[in-house]
């Protein structure tokens, strides 16, 4: 049996409120600070896997398309101060 689409999933969300209920009930965050100290791989290991992946940009600025029409020798002195190294 599948979900409607956009409906919540509801084992997910019962899942995450155990944990957070399990987490209570041992201590909470001094609890949780006092484990870290003593096991401080293990919590940078699990700090970890909470950061992001992968980041979303959005960037209005374009880079210069300097192929479809490239700077003069005189005008890249002029803008940047010296010549391109030539290879």
């Amino acid at each position: 049996m599948s979900r409607t689409p956009g409906a919540k999933n509801k084992a997910g969300k019962t899942a995450k409120d155990n944990v957070l209920a399990v987490f209570t009930r041992l201590g909470g965050t001094a609890a949780m600070a006092k484990w870290a100290k003593d096991n401080q791989t293990d919590f940078y290991r699990l700090y970890a896997k909470l950061i992001p992946q992968q980041i979303e940009l959005d960037v209005d600025i374009k880079p210069k398309d300097v192929t479809a029409n490239p700077l003069a020798p005189e005008q890249w002195d002029q803008t940047y101060g010296e010549k391109p190294a030539v290879q």
